[in-house]
């Protein structure tokens, strides 16, 4: 990170730079980091990255041995996205975070609905 921020001449308050793993929770934990980063510290802005894998590993060594020696083969590799807050509005805003929500899978549910586990999310969200 510190160099991609070097690289793009960006100044990285280290205080405010925190790694999470786990998944959607994660993702709820750095946007709920994020927004407090903004309101005790004098920062501009805070930025958000996410990076998951698209493949476990042993599917990835599976789809290497069954087609070794296809150049063209399709590997699966890593998915990433940015999201950079700022608590200024203005006119060039391209979205507004109005909140956040997730939802668990019911445990006396078996398999999990994601339709219903979505459907929860977005009303936690809007709430």
């Amino acid at each position: 990170m510190a160099r991609l921020a070097s690289d793009a001449g960006v100044l990285v308050d280290k205080r405010a730079t925190r790694v999470f793993f786990g998944g959607a929770a994660a993702t709820v934990d750095a946007l709920a980091f994020a927004k407090q980063a903004l309101i005790s510290r004098d920062l501009a802005a805070v930025c958000v990255l996410g990076v998951d894998s698209l493949s476990t590993q042993p599917r990835l060594g599976k789809l290497l041995r069954e087609k070794p020696s296809q150049a063209d083969r399709f590997v699966p590799g890593e998915a990433a996205a940015a999201l950079l807050l700022t608590r200024h509005l203005g006119s060039d805003s391209l979205a507004i975070l109005a909140g956040i929500g997730a939802s668990s899978s019911d445990t006396d549910e078996k398999p999990s609905n994601p339709a219903k586990n979505s459907i929860s999310a977005i009303e936690k969200a809007m709430s």
